[in-house]
């Protein structure tokens, strides 16, 4: 039995407020003179906390060098950022679930530590606790730890904050933060462990707040335990598992410009560090200078000549390309109207590319797209995403950009101007999910047991019809592998088979495609036709 929290307070819980957080400890405050008070916000914009972490962690990096010189770890931007919502993640999980189940928990957690301790241990622990890890204006000495806590809601958040504090220590995928969240004042004190214990257990009494009857510690503990070592992936594991816990959260959208961040940071260092063992290899230059060039000649000097007809306007042809949903798009801001379909293409907009000289115009991304390539994107962190314009589910005009009538209205209005337009076609592939793979499966490379023995497919069903399901590969799910085939089962026929993904050799399989099978002459003239 599964139960989520999130459904029973969806409609009466507040928006969370980006509240102060204060889990870098003091020494930290000290050593990298953390004086900034936004240190440990996330900005309202996903792209502004970017900013953010780059700046930070160069005040970070600047006084490690200068603390460790060659010895020093740089703390990563991405990383940090990643690090930081995390944290709000687990906050406001924690104050979702306290909602829903039980308002008065913290002040329950507060009387039990009082029973185990006495209030006098408890209010020592508190200040200990809050002079360890200040708030900006307790380390600014603007207020006293003793004034701060005289409010009765900051001693509950003392304790929410100490259990977190606790819990980043428990994850191993922060260690590089570590000079900013150790916790090592505190463990020696029995108040601290005593509290942590308090905590759990009360969690646990609270009942099940997640999927599978887990309780609150065990629910926070869940990312860590799926991927210890690596933010990237803990992050990851909460957009893929925690949608419906955090659909209200202010967070939730952070999410996948975090993963995007990290992601783009790893590139850039994987590359990086090509470059140097390159420089390496090359006495110090990164690329060599000479380049092999292939010979493409052949035998058969015989071979018959046999090219389309060149017709007279073919040599005189300019020809301007354009994504199309980018440059509606872009339209739309030009023009300041909606202009969503090739119907919509203003007449002036057309004018402007004949006088600038263009006769032909190259409409990228016509056809109707794959559900499941937009699946695959928006899973992995990307809700806005669209499908691989090379991944078709057929080559019909897409209705998202006005259906073949769209198409009919710009190429009167682009003729009367000399303008042609041109598109183009994949006959290497189709869509993993695509009406071809529907209706003859047996036109693509496919195998009737999986091409290795430890490929398994328990991820989502990424078809859209309900008389066929779509498996990627798990690998591709986790980051741990490229398969290089899919599962494909007809429900109605019981029929399974494993697709080859369509792959021109050169680089890894395109994981939203199905290789058609160009050794049948059936399928040559099929594509042909």
């Amino acid at each position: 039995m599964q139960t989520f929290f999130a459904v029973t307070i969806k409609h009466n819980l507040p928006v969370l407020q980006n509240k102060e957080h204060f889990y870098v400890n003091r020494k930290a405050h000290e050593l990298f003179h953390l004086t900034d008070p936004e240190f440990l916000s996330l900005p309202a914009s996903a792209q502004e906390s970017l900013k953010t972490s780059e700046k930070q962690a160069a005040v970070i990096n600047d006084f490690l060098i200068k603390q460790r010189g060659a010895d020093a770890k740089p703390v990563l931007p991405a990383q940090l950022h990643g690090m930081k919502l995390l944290h709000a993640l687990f906050h406001a999980i924690m104050t979702k679930a306290i909602a829903a189940r039980q308002p008065n928990f913290l002040d329950n957690v507060y009387r039990a530590l009082v029973e185990l301790l006495s209030i006098e241990q408890s209010e020592q622990y508190l200040n200990r606790f809050i002079t360890s890890f200040p708030t900006q204006k307790i380390y600014a000495c603007a207020e006293s730890p003793a004034e701060w806590l005289k409010q009765q809601k900051n001693k509950t958040v003392v304790l929410e904050e100490s259990f977190l504090v606790w819990l980043n220590n428990q994850n191993p995928a922060l260690e590089p933060f570590s000079d900013l969240l150790t916790d090592e004042t505190l463990t020696k004190e029995s108040s601290y462990r005593k509290l942590i214990m308090t905590m759990r257990s009360s969690m646990q009494a609270m009942g099940p707040v997640g999927p599978d009857d887990l309780d609150l510690a065990e629910l926070l503990f869940m990312p860590i335990k799926h991927a210890p070592t690596s933010i990237l992936e803990q992050l990851r594991y909460i957009r893929l598992n925690w949608g419906e816990l955090l659909d209200d959260s202010p967070f939730w959208e952070f999410l996948a410009g975090a993963i995007n961040f990290i992601e783009d940071e790893d590139k850039y260092l994987f590359f990086e560090q090509i470059a140097h063992e390159k420089a390496l290899r090359n006495d110090g230059y990164e690329f060599e200078k000479a380049a092999h060039v292939h010979d493409y000649s052949f035998d058969d000097a015989n071979a018959p000549a046999n090219y389309s007809v060149d017709s007279s306007w073919m040599p005189e042809v300019v020809m301007l390309a354009k994504s199309t949903y980018v440059w509606l798009d872009q339209l739309s801001k030009i023009y300041r109207r909606p202009i969503s379909r090739l119907q919509d293409i203003p007449d002036e907009e057309l004018d402007t590319i004949a006088d600038r000289g263009f006769t032909a115009l190259w409409l990228i991304g016509l056809w109707q797209r794959s559900f499941a390539s937009q699946k695959i994107k928006q899973i992995h962190g990307n809700p806005e995403a669209k499908a691989s314009a090379y991944s078709l589910e057929k080559y019909d005009i897409s209705d998202d950009i006005g259906g073949y009538g769209g198409y009919l209205d710009l190429i009167h209005r682009a003729k009367q101007r000399g303008i042609r337009l041109a598109s183009d076609m994949v006959p290497n592939h189709t869509a993993m999910d695509s009406e071809l793979v529907r209706s003859n499966p047996e036109w693509f490379l496919s195998a009737t047991t999986p091409p290795y023995y430890n490929y398994s497919y328990n991820g989502p069903n990424l078809s859209n019809d309900p008389r066929y399901g779509i498996y990627l590969e798990d690998g591709y799910w986790n980051r741990t592998d490229a398969a290089v085939a899919y599962k494909r089962i007809d429900y109605l026929t019981g029929d399974t088979r494993y697709i080859y993904h369509g792959n021109d050799g050169t680089i890894m399989p395109w994981n939203d495609t199905a290789q058609l099978n160009f050794l049948s002459a059936e399928v040559r003239e099929g594509v042909i036709q």
